[in-house]
């Protein structure tokens, strides 16, 4: 997620600063916005970059928390079976690409050892 956020963010500035800047300055300020300092701009420059920064977060800001109440959306469609929990499977419902007797429990005539079905006759 966080090459997401940096590619929306470096893609907004980019946006709002290369009108006003040299490729060399908005690929400093871009890196780092600790290098803004570190330029001699003047303080309605200083400005501007803040605001774009300050848009650019925005957006990553607003980008996350859609996604984040799209993932919250899918989560509810998720069941939990526990770990102990025997699944219960309806009649003819497939399991591991095989047809599930439903009245026999899921685990019986497995052989532990190797997995392969036990022949008990």
């Amino acid at each position: 997620m966080k090459a997401v956020s940096g590619a929306i963010l470096n893609n907004i500035l980019q946006a709002g600063l290369k009108e006003r800047f040299s490729p060399e300055i908005i690929s400093r300020l871009t890196s780092s916005a600790l290098s803004l300092p570190d330029l001699e701009l003047s303080d309605e420059d200083k400005r501007l970059v803040l605001a774009v920064y300050a848009r650019g977060l925005n957006i990553v800001f607003i980008s996350f928390s859609i996604l984040t109440v799209i993932m919250f959306m899918a989560s509810l469609g998720l069941r939990d079976y526990g770990l102990g929990q025997k699944v219960q499977l309806s009649q003819g419902e497939v399991h591991s690409g095989q047809v599930v007797d439903i009245d026999r429990p899921l685990g019986d005539g497995l052989n532990e050892q190797d997995g392969e079905d036990r022949d008990d006759t």
